[in-house]
């Protein structure tokens, strides 16, 4: 995954769950950031799977919504 933290956040705290089970965190600066994390076959299930990601805290956009991050590729 590529990402960074919105400028005014300066570090964001990342976590990925897959299905319901935490598989990797990580810290995010405001400089676009490469983050590696592996989807482990325990955790996968048959059919559709669930990948959320979570982040530590949210600043106001230009549209006075919360951005958290941005993701440039999963």
């Amino acid at each position: 995954m590529t990402a960074r933290a919105p400028g005014r956040a300066h570090q964001q705290q990342k976590v990925a769950d897959l299905n319901g089970f935490t598989i990797a965190g990580a810290l995010l600066s405001s400089q676009w950031t490469d983050v590696k994390f592996v989807m482990p076959q325990w955790a996968l299930r048959p059919g559709d799977n669930r990948l959320r990601l979570s982040f530590s805290e949210g600043v106001s956009s230009f549209e006075d919504r919360p951005v958290s991050s941005a993701v440039s590729v999963i």
